[in-house]
């Protein structure tokens, strides 16, 4: 019977489900890049072009904020997904407010910019952000 409804749940959700997997590849490919420090120069190229396209390009958060609001779901997966996407657009946009004001080093030292973005570490949240879903629909 539980079997059963964890199914049914999944099924009725499932074009959420994909256009949430979607979105999260629609990202990773745009910040597609070989380091860090290359991935947050293309966001910042991207930023100083159009604010507003930047935040468009994110267009995960976007949804995850739709789901929350037309699922009305409001339990602690759901929040944490809002709350950890809006953290990963906040920590770029601070890197990225270093970078401009010509402050690298600042940046610099919180984490390794060199770090190769292997194809994994970029692909991953294709995976979480989606998973992290189907845990908030139960």
């Amino acid at each position: 019977m539980l079997d059963q409804d964890i199914t049914d749940i999944i099924l009725s959700n499932f074009g959420y489900i994909l256009l949430f997997v979607l979105f999260e590849l629609y990202e990773a490919k745009w910040q597609k890049a070989r380091t860090f420090e290359d991935m947050i120069q293309i966001n910042h190229k991207l930023y100083i072009r159009s604010p507003f396209q930047y935040f468009f390009f994110h267009s995960s958060f976007i949804y995850s904020i739709y789901l929350m609001q037309s699922t009305a779901n409001y339990n602690f997966w759901m929040v944490s997904i809002v709350m950890m996407k809006f953290v990963d657009i906040a920590f770029k946009l601070y890197l990225i407010d270093k970078i401009s004001k010509n402050r690298y080093d600042e940046a610099t030292k919180l984490l390794p910019v060199n770090m190769n973005m292997t194809p994994t570490m970029r692909y991953s949240n294709s995976l979480l952000y989606p998973l992290t879903f189907i845990f908030a629909l139960f």
